[in-house]
């Protein structure tokens, strides 16, 4: 009875899964390379006592406040919601009806498919970059909502366009707390766009969707920016490190901007699967993706997790 009154729509969908929901190794000692986390630590170090009492607030505004002064953008530019995900979603709510055409650059972050299919209408996860030139060109010529996601951007060498979304009222920016400021576990991300995309994200949103204490750690850390800086560049050591010892092992490294490499390698399914079960390490299959044929994502880990990658692969190939 159920399956009959769910959304047509819905029910043909494909939940999105990550390399973890498969893994069914001890977790204690297993390295987990797949989900893109900052393997070198958060950027704040403690949680003071904070009034849980009490509903956070609404309309998020110190928060924003903060992020407005770290990206010199006024917080009325600014929307917070429960990860980047949640914006994604609202957004296809917002601007995008049944049988409208929604341009979804392939291979890419798989929950841009699940919102527009959910609506009938630097990237993951191959780290590259698209051209600033070509992007200030869409929005110009473009008549709808440029959606650009700088979940990464932190880690890339490209200036953020953060502050050009006040030239181009269609252009819509997607941040994250997850990535370099290592704060995957507190589902904190925002969207930066013309005042008037907010105002109407503010309407459709679910009130308290972004808890007390996610607040407070997202503004903990915005008040380090010199940890980040840290994190960051240990990361971009380790990246290049690991790319090379991948490439001197015969392997193709797709070029990243990213915290992350994009590999190609020989029966790439085969090859993940048994680096789960013999070495317990997690990285993520995206062989079956379009135009990722043999190949895999890797998590910048820490010197150690690469050492052990490295050796694992050696032995595998």
């Amino acid at each position: 009875m159920i399956t009959s009154l769910i959304n047509p729509t819905i029910a043909k969908l494909t939940p999105y899964t990550c390399a973890r929901d498969l893994y069914k190794g001890d977790t204690a000692d297993s390295v987990f390379l797949d989900a893109n986390e900052n393997a070198f630590g958060s950027t704040i170090t403690a949680l003071r006592n904070r009034a849980l009492n009490r509903y956070p607030d609404p309309e998020l505004k110190k928060l924003r406040q903060a992020l407005g002064n770290s990206l010199a953008v006024p917080k009325e530019y600014i929307f917070v919601g429960a990860g980047s995900d949640q914006i994604i979603d609202l957004l296809v709510r917002l601007f995008v009806q049944p049988r409208d055409e929604v341009l979804i650059f392939e291979p890419t972050f798989g929950m841009y498919r699940v919102a527009t299919e959910t609506a009938g209408g630097t990237n993951s996860p191959t780290g590259n970059l698209l051209r600033i030139e070509d992007i200030e060109k869409l929005c110009k010529i473009f008549p709808g909502i440029v959606v650009l996601d700088e979940a990464y951007i932190e880690f890339s060498s490209q200036e953020s366009l953060a502050k050009r979304v006040r030239e181009f009222e269609n252009l819509v920016i997607l941040r994250t707390m997850s990535k370099a400021w290592g704060l995957a576990g507190i589902r904190v991300g925002y969207a930066i766009a013309n005042p008037q995309v907010i105002e109407y994200l503010n309407r459709i949103k679910m009130p308290y969707a972004v808890n007390s204490i996610s607040e407070y750690c997202a503004r903990e850390a915005l008040k380090n920016k010199k940890k980040l800086s840290i994190l960051c560049n240990r990361m971009k050591r380790e990246r290049t490190i690991l790319a090379q010892k991948l490439s001197a092992r015969g392997l193709t490294v797709f070029p990243s901007e990213a915290n992350f490499l994009l590999i190609k390698i020989p029966q790439a399914s085969i090859c993940v699967q048994r680096l789960a079960e013999k070495f317990k390490i997690v990285v993520r299959d995206f062989s079956s993706k379009p135009r990722l044929k043999d190949c895999i994502r890797i998590t910048v880990g820490t010197p150690t997790e690469n050492k052990k990658l490295i050796t694992a692969l050696t032995k595998l190939l």
